[in-house]
């Protein structure tokens, strides 16, 4: 079925914000699903919700897009969540996985020539 109104941008933004809370959610659910405690495992998707958004954004300076960001944000939560499937507490499986995760990234920026550094200087 066509449309009856024109993409906008907010569209985008909708789309997005609703696949990161969909990722969150069924990260939250999958940890509970393993035995992790309800609060333990809020602030763990929120936590590894954060690092893999600015990680995704950091792939895809200087202009953000919004599936790249997604995927890396999924990327993420899946290894958190099965790293704590596997009985790794969150204190130690979390920083590892962004940390892993940033070095790749920035590795692929390098790969590839995005070396691109903001700085406060640039308006």
């Amino acid at each position: 079925m066509p449309r009856l109104y024109p993409r906008t941008n907010l569209d985008l933004v909708l789309q997005t914000r609703l696949s990161v809370v969909t990722a969150m959610s069924g990260s939250v659910g999958a940890l509970l699903i393993t035995g992790v405690n309800p609060l333990t495992a809020a602030a763990v998707a929120v936590a590894a919700t954060a690092g893999g958004v600015m990680i995704g954004c950091r792939l895809t300076l200087p202009h953000v897009a919004p599936r790249g960001v997604v995927a890396v944000l999924i990327a993420v939560l899946v290894l958190v969540v099965n790293a704590m499937r596997l009985g790794y507490p969150a204190a130690a499986c979390l920083p590892v996985v962004l940390a892993a995760t940033w070095s790749t990234v920035e590795l692929a920026r390098r790969v590839t020539g995005l070396v691109f550094r903001p700085s406060t200087t640039e308006a």
